[in-house]
């Protein structure tokens, strides 16, 4: 089968909440799943920045290597190796290098679970609101963990069959079964770590509600109630990047969006995501993309629906 078919280089259709969580508008509506396989290098080792969502989210890599980073612990994942990113989680994607990849992305929204008040009190809240649950590292060789592995890959292809989301249920119901037995008893950790994300949330939000204005370092700083230097470092602790840079990279993210959706100038697009000149934005979009807006534009542009 064609990986690419159902590839995430495809725009993935989400607005950014007030908290700056992501919220994902499904492609059926009503039924909370989003399943793919990708590929770097395919797919554009640039797709987003550091965010996070009320969905779980697992990834099953089939060949290659891979790098995700969970609230600033980057994790490393070779073919046989998966991961569960639990609810609320910082996280990124990116690729390893110059190495090659393939691998399912699923995400799944708890409420999937919900069949009454008793199971969401009993299984779902006690993982999802685990503050010390961030990840779970997934191996073809460990026996529950494969179980895991080889339930999302059968996700992924009952999105092509009959029933599927009668099917997708079925096996999120086994997957959690899994991840429930393992992580109820983690212990939770110190408040003094949520209270640095929580901060950390707050600047990412505040960068994602006003990236189209000129923002200071002190802007961002102050949306988190925090000094310049504990800004800078909270940034570097958990997302590897400046503020700046995270700012720029977020609006390069909104921009290629625009490129590939809307029918607006380059030098619009460039005002339109908050940079100085047209200039300036092409740029860091080829020193982030490796090709020019118009360039990534031709290659990228979706069809117009008649």
């Amino acid at each position: 089968m064609d990986y690419n078919k159902n590839n995430s280089s495809q725009p993935r259709h989400c607005s950014v909440g007030e908290d700056g969580s992501q919220i994902f508008l499904y492609k059926t509506p009503g039924f909370f799943s989003d399943i793919k396989k990708n590929s770097y290098p395919e797919m554009n080792p640039f797709c987003v920045t550091d965010h996070w969502h009320d969905e779980v989210e697992f990834l099953y890599c089939k060949s290659g290597s891979l790098i995700y980073t969970v609230e600033g612990t980057p994790v490393k994942l070779s073919a046989g190796q998966g991961l569960f990113i639990n609810s609320r989680k910082l996280h990124v994607g990116s690729a390893d290098g110059d190495n090659s990849c393939v691998f399912y992305c699923v995400i799944l929204h708890p409420m999937l679970l919900c069949a009454s008040k008793h199971v969401d009190r009993q299984y779902i809240e006690p993982i999802i609101r685990n503050s010390s649950l961030k990840y779970m590292l997934l191996d073809e060789k460990v026996e529950w963990q494969k179980e895991i592995l080889d339930d999302i890959e059968k996700m992924y292809y009952a999105t092509e069959e009959g029933e599927s989301e009668l099917k997708i249920q079925m096996l999120f119901f086994s997957v959690w079964v899994n991840i429930y037995r393992q992580g109820k008893s983690t212990v939770i950790e110190h408040i003094k770590s949520n209270h640095h994300l929580n901060t950390l949330k707050e600047m990412i939000a505040y960068i994602q509600q006003h990236y189209q204005e000129k923002i200071s370092l002190e802007d961002i700083s102050n949306a988190g109630c925090v000094g310049k230097t504990m800004c800078t470092k909270l940034f570097s602790t958990y997302v590897n990047r400046t503020p700046f840079e995270f700012l720029r990279d977020y609006r390069i993210e909104q921009s290629m969006d625009l490129l590939k959706t809307s029918d607006l100038s380059i030098t619009d697009i460039s005002y339109e995501t908050g940079f100085s000149s047209p200039s300036y934005f092409g740029e860091c979009f080829r020193a982030a993309t490796g090709s020019t807006p118009l360039e990534y534009r031709r290659e990228n542009a979706l069809p117009a629906v008649l």
